[in-house]
């Protein structure tokens, strides 16, 4: 299954990417220019795109995130929000050190990726691990979408559970094997 067809099928027609690098978002936009049919918008704060998100929640399907950008965790933050919003984040954290090469990690896809963030082959691997992660039935995403799918009331999460969850999810994950380096 190809990339476009993978994401438009699970109804994702609109992506959010929020790094704070140049060059990364640079990677991103020649990736989305291979994915016509999917509208991509790119942000440099966690906090642009939690506006974003709370101006029309319904409208976005997937938001990758860095981790860190104007604050340590913004990117965590930003998955807080939008998986209370009922929006699919995701936080690709870069410059982690493993076995000799840089990874940059995904949570809560809880994959690895070697390479850099400013390759457009990293970002696509970022987009295949989703989709694997996703396909697999036993993941958090998998059933964000169907929750999402169903119409669950974003305000039936107000609690913060589901915020609080996440945002444990995704700092564990993340920080597994040591932080990234600087």
């Amino acid at each position: 299954m190809d990339l476009q067809n993978g994401l438009t099928g699970l109804g994702i027609n609109r992506i959010l990417v929020a790094d704070d690098t140049a060059e990364n978002l640079d990677a991103a936009r020649s990736l989305a220019e291979l994915l016509p049919g999917i509208v991509f918008e790119f942000f440099t704060s966690g906090a642009s795109v939690i506006e974003e998100i709370q101006r029309d929640p319904g409208s976005v399907g997937l938001v990758i995130t860095d981790r860190q950008m104007e604050t340590e965790n913004a990117g965590i933050d930003v998955a807080a929000f939008g998986w209370g919003m009922m929006v699919p984040v995701i936080v690709a954290s870069g410059g982690y050190q493993h076995a000799g090469s840089t990874q940059v990690r995904i949570a809560p896809v809880g994959a690895a990726i070697d390479g850099s963030k400013n390759s457009p082959a990293v970002w696509e691997e970022i987009l295949k691990e989703f989709l694997a992660n996703v396909e697999s039935r036993k993941s958090l995403l998998h059933t964000m979408l169907l929750a999402r799918r169903a119409g669950v009331d974003p305000e039936s999460q107000a609690d913060g559970f589901l915020s609080s969850t996440i945002r444990g999810v995704m700092l564990g994950y993340l920080q597994q094997e040591g932080e990234p380096d600087p």
